[in-house]
């Protein structure tokens, strides 16, 4: 699944960037950024602006499909790969090991231009918007996979933008929520209610609730710690700040994974090859080639093209639980998945931006 929002290129003024063109007379604090972004003030409001690099060239189909495929098909594979990773290694140790490998990776790869310097402030965000993230969100769903299938658990996570549009009514200053984001709440709410109660009447069988309400959980940390990144960014490029993410979070599930005796029960010689293979495959292809080719999207589509991977996802993962895994499909589970999946389409179309009108 994602490890970065299509949050984490947005970020506030900062001084001593470059100033930039403008699109008009009125718009005279736009400044630009050494990656070749804009942001400022439009309309007499703070915005980002999106972040298109003007000196890359439109990118071919080729690119554009293998990229898509990449985040599309990489990000639903990793619900599978980890109930094939907790099947030998503890869920808060496994995260932990994918976390520091994925964020060493990323960090020392986004070092490269020069070192950032973080204040004492920035570290503390990193470890408390890494543990929503890393702990509360990828180590509550990988325990949670001990419980339910990757499929299912892959469709509880869909609900991540229906928490995030909650939290949108709660932040000041927000726009108001459009009729089709309260319909496709509505659908997702149906959909979990579906999804929870063994009484529904399509259900064949029933869910572990325990297991159910961790995944609950886990999307509304995953949507927490999101929107946390959005109002109090990092310094630094979209791929350091991930890695810093990743490692804040690392650190955070250690000391989870002790407090619980995880490392002292772990036998790393019982542990399957096919664990140890789906460990590397979530921290390198999962984590940072899929990263790799998110943020070459984020600089050449629109993010309300590119959200779209938020209800394909899950598609992948129910299709890969059922015809690699041996999942089994109910139709109850099948109806909940198919309710949730359409409300996160009225929730994304209901947040997308119009277009400006021309001037």
């Amino acid at each position: 699944m994602s490890l970065i929002t299509p949050w984490s290129g947005c970020r506030r003024r900062d001084p001593g960037y470059e100033a930039g063109p403008s699109a008009n007379k009125k718009d005279r604090a736009v400044v630009r950024r050494p990656d070749g972004s804009f942001h400022g003030r439009r309309g007499g409001k703070d915005r980002f602006v999106h972040r298109l690099n003007t000196s890359n060239p439109a990118p071919g189909i080729v690119k554009l499909g293998v990229a898509f495929g990449a985040v599309y098909f990489i990000w639903g594979s990793t619900f599978l790969a980890i109930r094939y990773a907790v099947e030998g290694f503890p869920p808060l140790a496994m995260t932990a090991v994918r976390c520091l490998l994925a964020g060493g990776i990323l960090y020392g790869w986004s070092l490269r231009n020069g070192r950032v310097h973080f204040r004492m402030a920035d570290w503390f965000w990193v470890l408390f918007i890494g543990g929503l993230l890393f702990l509360g969100g990828q180590g509550a769903l990988a325990w949670g996979e001990t419980r339910i299938d990757s499929g299912v658990a892959a469709v509880f996570y869909a609900l991540t933008p229906a928490w995030m549009a909650i939290l949108q009514l709660a932040t000041p200053g927000a726009s108001p929520i459009k009729l089709s984001s309260i319909i496709g709440m509505g659908l997702g709410f149906v959909g979990l209610f579906l999804l929870i109660d063994p009484l529904a009447a399509l259900n064949q069988t029933s869910i572990d609730r325990l297991g159910a309400w961790v995944l609950v959980g886990s999307s509304i940390s995953w949507a927490v710690g999101s929107a946390l990144a959005k109002v109090r960014p990092l310094p630094g490029s979209p791929s350091l700040r991930s890695g810093a993410y990743l490692l804040g979070g690392s650190v955070a599930l250690i000391f989870a994974s002790a407090s619980v005796g995880e490392w002292r029960e772990f036998d790393p010689g019982a542990a399957s090859l096919r664990s140890y293979l789906s460990v590397a495959y979530l921290a390198i292809v999962g984590s940072a080639v899929a990263f790799a080719a998110y943020h070459w999207l984020l600089e050449r589509v629109q993010l309300s093209v590119l959200a779209s991977h938020t209800f394909v996802n899950p598609i992948v993962a129910l299709a890969l639980g059922v015809a690699v895994g041996g999942e089994h499909l109910s139709r109850g589970t099948g109806a909940a998945s198919a309710s949730i999946i359409v409300g996160v389409v009225f929730i994304l179309f209901g947040n997308k931006r119009a277009r400006p009108k021309p001037r």
